[in-house]
């Protein structure tokens, strides 16, 4: 199968594929690209890679599907696979189908707080999960800007200050998971 066989949907500069169902439902791709952008934005990251939507429900509209919970996501090469000679980056969404634990992490896992935590593994590809990578996802999800190469600005490094005090709490009141 060639990628343009690929059901997908042109939204502005970008282009969603979704293999699973035939068409985006109503208003899903803008509210994706969206938070997918202003969220690249805060990061410092010009170049989103492609987009795609992974398993069923994203035929249904997009007030049915924005709070779903918890939504999974990928978006490249882990840092084993890295080491492996796999390099590669994309931005995979996927809905849920089943009960899965949502305390996998201490920030929102709905579809915005998935986006946000990928686009945090693409800022930072080689900052593995942990409490400082969940302090800052959930610094982005509250509005924290970081620039490409220069230091925090005083406001952002309170909300990093805080979620990592956040995610402390929370590290320390979850259960050891194995």
């Amino acid at each position: 199968m060639r990628l343009s066989d690929i059901p997908h949907t042109r939204a502005g500069r970008h282009v969603l594929h979704h293999p699973d169902v035939e068409a985006l439902g109503p208003d899903v791709a803008v509210n994706v690209i969206r938070l997918v952008e202003e969220y690249a934005r805060r990061v410092s990251i010009s170049d989103i890679p492609p987009i795609t939507f992974t398993g069923p429900g994203w035929d249904r509209p997009w007030d049915q599907i924005r709070d779903l919970s918890p939504c999974s996501g990928n978006a490249g090469s882990s840092c084993e696979e890295f080491r492996w000679g796999e390099d590669y980056r994309g931005l995979a969404l996927t809905l849920p189908i089943r009960a899965l634990r949502a305390d996998e992490d201490p920030h929102r896992q709905d579809l915005e707080g998935t986006i946000a935590h990928e686009i945090v593994h693409l800022r930072w590809w080689n900052l593995q999960h942990g409490p400082e990578f969940w302090a800052r996802t959930i610094a982005l999800l509250e509005g924290a800007i970081f620039p490409p190469h220069s230091s925090w600005s005083a406001p952002t490094r309170k909300v990093v200050t805080e979620a990592r005090a956040a995610t402390k709490a929370w590290r320390d009141r979850t259960p050891c998971r194995a």
